[in-house]
C-alpha cells in the first residue's frame, strides 16, 4: 500500500471507532452514604405507561445488563421494600448533524492559476440514542445518582447487535457507580 493510501487508511479507521464511541456523563449527591448501599430494586412502575419504554424487546435487554452488571458489582436484587436503592430508567434519540470538511482533486484545474486543493463541506444526519440510569433514595424519593450514556446509533442493526450495543452502554454508565468519595 502506498503511504498516502496507508494514512488515509488508518484516518478512516479512527473515524468509525471514534463514531461508535460511547460518551458517558455522571452527576451524583456527594454527601450521600453510598457505602450503605447492598440491594436494589427497580422502581415500581406507575400507571402512567408513558413515563417507560414501550418498546418490550428493549425493555427486557436493558433490565438484564443492568441486572448482571449491578449483581457483578456485588449487589442484590430484592423487592422494593427491601431495597437500599431503586433502579430506573428511560431512553431517547435525537436526531444530530455530523459537518466534515474534506480536501478533493489535488492538481491542476481548469486555469493555470487555479492549481491547488479545493475542500467540499459533507453533511451528514445520523441517530444519537441516549440512556439514562437513575439510582433513587427508596425512603425520600430522591435522586441520588444519575448516568447518561450517549451513542451513535447504526442505521440497521441486528437483535445481537442491539443487545450488545446496551450491555456496553450499561457496564460504561455503572462503571463509575457507587462514587468514590470526593474532596469537598
Amino acid at each position: 500500500m502506498k503511504p498516502i493510501k496507508t494514512f488515509m487508511f488508518l484516518l478512516l479507521s479512527l473515524v468509525l471507532v471514534a463514531c461508535s464511541s460511547i460518551k458517558v456523563d455522571r452527576d451524583f449527591d456527594p454527601g450521600y452514604q453510598y457505602t450503605s448501599l447492598s440491594r436494589y430494586a427497580w422502581l415500581p412502575q406507575t400507571d402512567n405507561k408513558d413515563d417507560y419504554d414501550k418498546d418490550s424487546l428493549q425493555d427486557r435487554r436493558i433490565r438484564a445488563a443492568v441486572e448482571h452488571t449491578l449483581t457483578e458489582q456485588g449487589y442484590q436484587q430484592v423487592s422494593p421494600d427491601q431495597a437500599d436503592f431503586l433502579v430506573h430508567y428511560f431512553t431517547g434519540s435525537k436526531t444530530r448533524r455530523d459537518e466534515s470538511h474534506v480536501t478533493v482533486g489535488m492538481g491542476y484545474h481548469t486555469l493555470p492559476w487555479s492549481m491547488g486543493a479545493r475542500t467540499e463541506t459533507r453533511v451528514r444526519d445520523y441517530e444519537e440514542g441516549q440512556l439514562t440510569l437513575d439510582i433513587i433514595d427508596p425512603a425520600s424519593r430522591q435522586l441520588i445518582w444519575r448516568g447518561v450514556a450517549k451513542r451513535r446509533l447504526p442505521e440497521t442493526s441486528t437483535p445481537e447487535k442491539r443487545t450488545v450495543y446496551i450491555q456496553e452502554a450499561v457496564q460504561e454508565t455503572l462503571a463509575a457507580f457507587p462514587p468514590k468519595a470526593t474532596i469537598q
